[in-house]
């Protein structure tokens, strides 16, 4: 679909998680970021309830209308626009309340990331959420991202997928598995900026290997396992 400025918009997805505080937010600006190195123009957009997406990337309060905050990226606060012009690439934070989650999936989304923690409130909020959009918006590709995941400990994506599956009547994809990083979380709460917390780390290079994926998903469905993070998001 060609938009303004000759753009083709080629992907509408959602960040969400079941419960606050699991860091969709920061996934949702990193992933933003991937995007437009790999050349898109990219749409950031800010509709979760706490303004997370906003404050990582320092959006000046009562800004009007979508603001540059990196080369090829805007960011807006609020509701998606409909018709979004001059962008290939749309990123919605839509926080944890379904009600803005289930906007934004009305806006035509194509695939929701629903992020969750290794822990048992965080997955049976992120099943809660996969379930509910699976059952109103069928339509949309469903995918789970593990944060915070500590190597060699049980993490229960496994259980999470399976009982998905036997839920939903329909295979979802291995979750994304990011282990933690203390020096990133410590970094952008020591007032950094994101991209200078992560810049040149492993962070980095698994976001951008989502986004290559999701990317590369455009030619058709793929039927392998989501690659493993080798870092978390904060």
């Amino acid at each position: 679909m060609m938009r303004g400025g000759g753009y083709r918009l080629q992907q509408r997805i959602v960040v969400a998680a079941g419960q606050r505080g699991v860091g969709a937010s920061t996934l949702a600006a990193l992933l933003g970021g991937a995007f437009a190195g790999e050349g898109r123009r990219v749409l950031l957009v800010d509709s979760a309830a706490d303004r997370g997406l906003s404050g990582i990337l320092r959006l000046p309060g009562g800004a009007a209308g979508p603001a540059a905050v990196g080369e090829g990226i805007a960011l807006v606060a609020g509701e998606q626009p409909e018709e979004p012009a001059g962008c290939e690439v749309v990123v919605t934070d839509a926080g944890w309340e379904w009600e803005r989650i289930s906007l934004a999936c009305s806006a035509g989304a194509e695939r929701l990331l629903a992020v969750a923690a290794p822990d048992r409130a965080a997955l049976a909020a992120a099943y809660a959420l996969v379930k509910a959009v699976g059952i109103a918006f069928p339509e949309v590709t469903v995918e789970v991202v593990l944060n915070r995941h500590r190597e060699g400990t049980r993490s229960g994506d496994d259980e999470l997928r399976q009982a998905l599956e036997r839920f939903l009547g329909r295979r979802i994809r291995r979750p994304w598995l990011v282990p933690e990083d203390a020096c990133l979380e410590a970094g952008t709460q020591g007032g950094m900026l994101l991209a200078d917390a992560v810049g040149g780390s492993e962070v980095a290079a698994a976001t951008l290997d989502m986004a290559v994926r999701m990317l590369d998903s455009e030619s058709g469905p793929s039927l392998a396992p989501a690659r493993h993070i080798t870092r978390s998001v904060g």
